[in-house]
């Protein structure tokens, strides 16, 4: 016997005697002396659908980049005088020149996020092609 198959008839004979002893002992004596959580069995048994649970919304963290923040440091991580740089060379670049945007783990997280976004645009395009000569 498989112990997917075992574990399928203990949970119906724990259930058998789980009815049975709640006729005589009452429920919550019977879940006690089988050792069943009584939130188990009533999520078990449960006559209607699940409740609905409400979507929270993420909230935005409050020393974010504001949207226009991060535009701009796009933009600057993007232009091509930084083309061929880090963006750890970018920051020391900046900074040499008197220019805080972010920190630096702020446009390398911007940088790979980008990179991300790109790629799963790219790979969310390309269509498979179905070779109906073989």
């Amino acid at each position: 016997m498989t112990e997917a198959r075992f574990a399928a008839v203990f949970d119906a004979a724990r259930d058998q005697a789980l009815e049975e002893l709640t006729g005589l002992a009452g429920r919550v004596r019977a879940c006690t002396a089988l050792g069943v959580s009584r939130a188990t069995y009533y999520r078990h048994h449960r006559q209607s659908p699940a409740p609905a649970r409400p979507r929270r919304e993420r909230r935005r963290h409050p020393r974010a980049l504001a949207p226009e923040e991060e535009i701009r440091v796009l933009d600057v991580l993007h232009s091509p005088e930084f083309a061929d740089m880090a963006p750890t060379e970018i920051y020391a670049v900046l900074l040499d020149r008197g220019v805080y945007l972010c920190s630096e783990s702020t446009s390398e997280e911007r940088t790979r996020a980008a990179v991300d976004k790109a790629y799963a645009d790219q790979s969310a395009d390309a269509q498979p092609q179905i070779d109906e000569a073989a």
